[in-house]
């Protein structure tokens, strides 16, 4: 893959109100400490507590006013240079993961507010972005195949990073297969669901545009990638889209099924810190990351689970249940950092992120589990949840379920 190491115009733009209100919130969250803390001071009256309280109140909003001022004039200055930029074909590596992070902890902020750093649903190929156009498509790939393999990266990564330690698998699989191997890249601090229903009228959009045609669409996902896998197959079945006719296999590679513990422990880090009258402040912090990692604290894919309600406060599982379509086969690899005798690795631990028996669909309410054939799921041991994109053994794995097609 190219690399353009170039910083574009508009991601400094993009940048400058994202300082500006991470002052103003730590100004807020400083000030709020502060009237705390002035209950323990040895103040002889209310009056002359809320006297103390006024003065520091507009010390605090002369800092906020001299922030917003320094943005505005940022903003400005930047307005008056060239705004004409080339459209980057090759994105840099290095901005590519910065953003990919970024837009997994805030994304659904960044979209909200139409910041120029928010990511936008894309397919690419080598490194190359896709139009939805026949012959666009046709330039940019060499030997257009009727058969596509779908690669779906997880929560805070990019396209990009499906290479580690010197493997792809779907570069692999370029080579070992008559496959057109695609890429999906995409803000992963929207709500899955979002995600989902962008990646279905995606498809959608390219198979109209795809140049021959198209026999079978096959999808590896990683992650919160196998989620938003989920909730876009869920999204075609109620709207009846062709594309699902076309969907044959899909493999889960470290999927949280039924959510991720670490979001469950953050969720209840919020909850202790607001149950405390000095902490308090401190709990707004917590609520800073996106939609997309809440909706890891059970494994939401759904729009019905979290519309009008506050992801924050969610405590019990509250999902619908989904499951998985008859047509297609699905196939779940798991990590566990243990070995096989390991039950505690396997229960609880996982691959230090994903419990063994969510990545692999299991519920204790077998209503909840996701049915399956065990010889569709595979685990192997002694490995983290990173190890499921370079692992020789998983690789093994999908290319003899895939190409047995």
């Amino acid at each position: 893959m190219l690399e353009q190491n170039s910083i574009k115009i508009s991601d400094v733009k993009g940048v400058i109100p994202l300082v500006k209100e991470a002052t103003l919130n730590i100004t807020d969250l400083v000030e709020d400490v502060h009237n705390n803390a002035t209950i323990l001071l040895p103040i002889p009256t209310a009056a002359v507590r809320k006297s103390v309280r006024g003065i520091s109140h507009l010390v605090f909003n002369q800092l906020r006013f001299a922030t917003k001022v320094i943005a505005f004039g940022l903003d400005k200055s930047l307005n008056l240079l060239p705004s004409k930029e080339d459209e980057i074909e090759h994105p840099s590596q290095l901005r590519d993961r910065a953003l990919a992070v970024l837009n997994g902890i805030i994304g659904d902020h960044l979209e909200k507010t139409e910041n120029a750093l928010a990511l936008q649903m894309e397919f690419r190929f080598e490194g190359t972005r896709l139009s939805f156009d026949s012959e666009s498509i046709s330039n940019k790939i060499p030997k257009v195949s009727s058969k596509i393999v779908l690669m779906i990266h997880g929560s805070c990564m990019s396209a990009s990073q499906w290479k580690r330690n010197g493997h792809c698998h779907g570069e692999q699989l370029a080579v070992d297969s008559d496959c057109t191997v695609l890429y999906l890249n995409y803000n992963s601090g929207l709500h899955i669901s979002e995600n989902g229903d962008l990646l279905s009228l995606s498809l959608a959009n390219l198979i109209n545009a795809w140049p021959v045609e198209l026999q079978e669409i096959s999808i590896i996902a990683h992650s919160m990638g196998g989620l938003v896998a989920r909730s876009a197959i869920d999204a075609a079945a109620s709207k009846k889209a062709s594309w699902l006719n076309n969907l044959k296999k899909v493999f889960f590679l470290g999927t949280p099924h039924h959510g991720a513990p670490l979001e469950r422990v953050g969720n209840f880090i919020d909850r202790s810190l607001e149950s405390f009258y000095f902490l308090k402040p401190f709990s707004r912090l917590g609520k800073i990351r996106s939609a997309g990692l809440t909706d890891l604290r059970f494994g939401n894919i759904l729009k019905e689970e979290w519309e009008g309600r506050d992801r924050f406060k969610t405590k019990k599982d509250q999902r619908l249940i989904v499951p998985l379509n008859e047509r297609v086969l699905f196939y779940f690899v798991a990590a566990c950092l243990g070995d096989e005798l390991n039950k505690m690795y396997k229960k609880v631990i996982g691959d230090g992120l994903v419990p063994v028996n969510s990545a692999m669909g299991k519920h204790l309410n077998k209503e909840r589990s996701l049915n399956f054939r065990k010889d569709n799921q595979y685990i192997i041991y002694r490995s983290d949840h990173l190890d499921l994109l370079n692992s020789k053994k998983v690789y093994d794995f999908v290319k003899s379920k895939l190409i047995s097609l």
